[in-house]
């Protein structure tokens, strides 16, 4: 299909470890055939707050996945889903993203300066694709934007590649992918059909939604049965669901600082580490 805009970034460095590329969350109301959805628990803060899985995620005017120090990025907007790569990725998956502006920039978890992006097109629902491989020294994305012509399918894993031991529990992973699934379409689903959606066992859907049961990330109705109900949990009050805020008040007392000190520092990029290290054995007027 017609590649309609591209942006590439070959050294992209995400704080947090986390490449976010970010949109316009949809604010007005939402068209019949997606009344369902519950915009408080797409926000990007309320995603945020939970176990993040080995891919990664989208929502309400979001993409969150899980990155390395060093990452090559591409975004790509089409005007419908393109073909399958046919290049060889070690890890692929689906999921809606709703947008209401026009384009999405990759950017920082705080810094809020968008690097760059691309245009999409009208607000609506659109579809995100994500391709991500390992390298020795960094990893490679490929993501592909595209509107959803108001079909709402729940996120899907296109590929999973091998896991590294150092990345952790796969039951984690997959009770982030079950919530992500909850989110986009609550309700009844079974369990073969969960495992065919995530490229896993059932076994191991079952040992995810144990997970989510232990953690409080899912109402789980009839989980022995081979069909079960699922419902996301939000429980947090509202001064912990920004995971990020204790980072955002300290990047802005050091700027406070830094402007009251004669510290010269771009108020709006990122803080060099020299900086952050004055801040910290100072606090107080530089000497």
């Amino acid at each position: 299909m017609p590649l309609l805009d591209r942006y590439e970034h070959p050294a992209h460095r995400p704080e947090y470890s986390t490449l976010v590329v970010r949109g316009t969350p949809w604010t007005t109301a939402l068209p019949p055939e997606l009344a369902h959805l519950n915009l408080d628990l797409l926000d990007e803060d309320a995603f945020a707050g939970r176990p993040q899985g080995d891919l990664g995620g989208a929502g309400n005017g979001w993409v969150l996945a899980t990155a390395t120090a060093l990452n090559h990025v591409v975004l790509e907007a089409h005007d419908a889903a393109p073909p399958p790569s046919d290049e060889q990725w070690g890890d692929v998956m689906e999921s809606p993203l709703l947008n209401e502006g026009l384009g999405v920039d990759l950017t920082q978890v705080i810094q809020s300066e968008p690097m760059r992006g691309v245009r999409l097109g009208p607000p609506g629902l659109y579809r995100v694709r994500m391709h991500r491989r390992r390298l020795d020294d960094r990893r490679e994305w490929l993501l592909q934007f595209w509107p959803a012509g108001g079909v709402l399918e729940p996120p899907r894993r296109l590929s999973r590649g091998p896991r590294p031991a150092r990345d952790g529990d796969l039951d984690s992973d997959l009770a982030m992918d079950l919530v992500a699934i909850a989110l986009w379409s609550p309700g009844q689903a079974t369990k073969a059909d969960l495992a065919e959606r995530l490229l896993v066992s059932t076994e191991e859907i079952d040992a995810a939604l144990a997970y989510t049961l232990r953690y409080d990330l899912l109402h789980v109705d009839e989980r022995a049965a081979s069909t079960v109900s699922l419902t996301p949990v939000d429980k947090r009050p509202p001064e912990e669901r920004d995971p990020f805020a204790a980072a955002r008040k300290r990047s802005a007392a050091i700027k406070a600082w830094a402007k009251a000190n004669g510290v010269k520092i771009n108020q709006r990029g990122n803080i060099p580490p020299e900086v952050e290290e004055q801040f910290r054995r100072h606090r107080g007027p530089l000497t």
